[in-house]
């Protein structure tokens, strides 16, 4: 069966909320969250209400946020007569109906209901979405905070357009993405990197963060087969190591100093050219490695200190004194004296390679059929770790997996937030993939249970 359409008015219940406003010294809003208040011209400056909300605005204590967005059927599945079998429920529910056969043959149809912080229809725009999920993850960056999003779902499913917009769209189709920033109506499609890039630099040239120095930083790897790639560096070899406080060192990756959204838009293009792709039986063009995209806000630089340990020496000093039976030699650093720039807060995109059954990559060659396995590996720690951190267990598997290692300090700590878009399909034939993403999602974050609507 064909559930009764809800879109229009989702769409108006969205766009009510996805706005920002300025009225006062205060934001407006309806539920006393950033992602719910309205964007209009401010005598002041255009993103005034946003950078009050930064300043002086209610703290959001909310961890973790998961979201649920349905896409358009395809072409080639609106051309096989495929049927759309998702129901979205706004503000948070989610309603499969999936077509069966009793033992007799009868037709029947078995309805799945989920709950999940935000739920969103095939026809609302990537720039609702981003308000909702991602603006309050920009607001905790300025505040020092270190924010994840990443994208989950069937290989297919919309990851890469939610999180590259039209860019990603453009390369799907052969190319390699569309270079330069959106104008005018395009910000409605663009991507939620795009989007974070626009409003973050509108906040650093805000008179009330301008004299402050901030710059943003970009760095920009790929996790392939368990290794790590610099995607701004023609895919040279990244090593992740912890340092002596535990802390995630990643050894060769290029960072990179933005003056401006096109300028990051760019950078972000060229890198999505290097990533690694294959064809599966699901999809000809799916993503085979997870990509992280991290940004960071930095200040002034300052010289950095080694308080509470004999200075160190250059290595020609070094050599000499091991010489002469001199030990314990601390060997300067080749960053070491160098000025250093102390990070704000940070901000992490990571668009998770799709997942998929074995059945997906049947007419494919054995390092193909690898390649979805450590996928699966992957996703299925991260899911634990998420859920170990949501119910602040004593110990948290991060040595799941690479990825799993790489997001150890964007994931904890007192200042963490992280947003879950689960990306799902609306096609009969892809029931099976939508609710192990919708399973998936709702092991992360076991909602209330309460709120979802019985048959």
């Amino acid at each position: 069966m064909e559930p009764s359409p809800m879109r229009e008015p989702q769409r108006q219940s969205l766009n009510a909320s996805a706005d920002l406003s300025y009225s006062g010294s205060s934001l407006t809003s309806t539920n006393s969250s950033i992602s719910h208040v309205r964007r209009n011209s401010s005598p002041l400056h255009p993103y005034q209400a946003l950078v009050d909300c930064i300043l002086a605005g209610p703290v959001d204590e909310t961890t973790i946020r998961v979201a649920v967005r349905k896409r358009p059927l395809s072409a080639a599945e609106r051309g096989n007569k495929d049927t759309d079998i998702i129901e979205i429920q706004p503000p948070r529910n989610v309603v499969i109906h999936e077509p069966k056969k009793q033992l007799d043959l009868t037709p029947v149809t078995e309805s799945h209901y989920f709950a999940f912080d935000h739920t969103f229809g095939a026809e609302v725009p990537n720039d609702c979405v981003y308000h909702t999920v991602c603006l309050p993850l920009v607001v905790s960056m300025f505040r020092g905070g270190k924010s994840t999003c990443f994208a989950y779902g069937q290989t297919g499913s919309g990851k890469t357009f939610a999180m590259m917009g039209d860019q990603g769209r453009e390369r799907a189709g052969g190319g390699k993405g569309r270079k330069g920033q959106p104008t005018g109506e395009g910000w409605e499609n663009a991507g939620l990197y795009a989007l974070a890039a626009r409003d973050i630099f509108q906040v650093l040239a805000h008179p009330a963060f301008a004299s402050r120095g901030w710059t943003l930083h970009v760095s920009f790897f790929e996790i392939y087969g368990g290794k790590l790639f610099d995607l701004l560096n023609r895919r040279a070899p990244v090593r992740c190591l912890e340092d002596a406080r535990q802390h995630v060192q990643f050894l060769g990756l290029t960072e990179k100093a933005m003056v401006s959204v096109e300028d990051l838009l760019t950078t972000i293009a060229e890198g999505q050219s290097q990533r690694s792709t294959g064809s599966t039986a699901a999809n000809a063009d799916s993503s085979r490695s997870h990509a992280v995209l991290q940004l960071s806000l930095k200040g002034h630089a300052c010289a950095e200190r080694s308080a509470g340990r004999s200075p160190a020496t250059s290595g020609s000093e070094a050599k000499s004194m091991l010489q002469h039976g001199k030990r314990n030699v601390r060997v300067k650093d080749s960053n070491q004296g160098r000025l250093k720039e102390p990070v704000i807060g940070s901000f992490s995109f990571i668009d998770l390679a799709g997942s998929e059954r074995g059945a997906d990559t049947r007419n494919t060659e054995k390092a193909t059929r690898m390649e979805g396995a450590e996928i699966n590996t992957s996703l299925l720690a991260l899911k634990e770790v998420i859920r170990a951190l949501d119910r602040k267990q004593n110990h948290t598997p991060f040595r799941g997996s690479k990825l799993t290692q790489v997001l150890k300090d964007s994931l904890v700590g007192a200042r963490a937030k992280t947003a879950m878009l689960a990306c799902i399909a609306p096609a009969l034939s892809s029931c099976e993939h939508t609710l192990n993403t919708l399973r998936y999602a709702d092991r992360v974050k076991e909602n209330d249970a309460s709120a979802v609507p019985g048959p």
